[in-house]
């Protein structure tokens, strides 16, 4: 365990805590141990592998909602690449330089789109420079 906590299971608060370079959901499990959790990187002591999944996730994401907040691709890598730069700035540095490019989806214009005053079907491939 790494001592890495942060809020990753939709949690205001931090509901992770890495245990051997995963993290598990704080808010799961009974006396015998945590329940849920364990496949997801630590993004402070397993950062190219959480960066890994998450650029997996935006390639394979044009858009979504979740809790009526809408999110593309690109916002994914982005959410990633901020949370691990946070957790382990060096490991996240040389991650992007074996990755300076990720082909993703976005919105031309996102604002509008997240202001409402765009339609979500306005995604687009786009190809994001790290």
């Amino acid at each position: 365990m790494c001592g890495y906590t942060g809020s990753h299971f939709g949690a205001s608060y931090e509901d992770a805590a890495c245990i051997d370079g995963y993290l598990w959901d704080l808010d799961s499990g009974d006396e015998d141990g945590l329940s849920n959790g364990g496949d997801l990187p630590c993004p402070a002591c397993n950062t190219a592998y959480y960066l890994d999944d998450a650029k997996e996730d935006a390639e394979s994401t044009s858009w979504g909602s979740s809790m009526l907040n809408l999110y593309s691709g690109a916002m994914i890598i982005e959410a990633a690449i901020s949370r691990a730069s946070k957790a382990n700035g060096a490991a996240t540095a040389a991650w992007k330089k074996k990755n300076p490019k990720i082909r993703t989806f976005d919105w031309p214009d996102r604002a509008g789109v997240l202001a409402g005053r765009v339609s979500a079907e306005t995604i687009s491939e786009t190809t994001i420079t790290l």
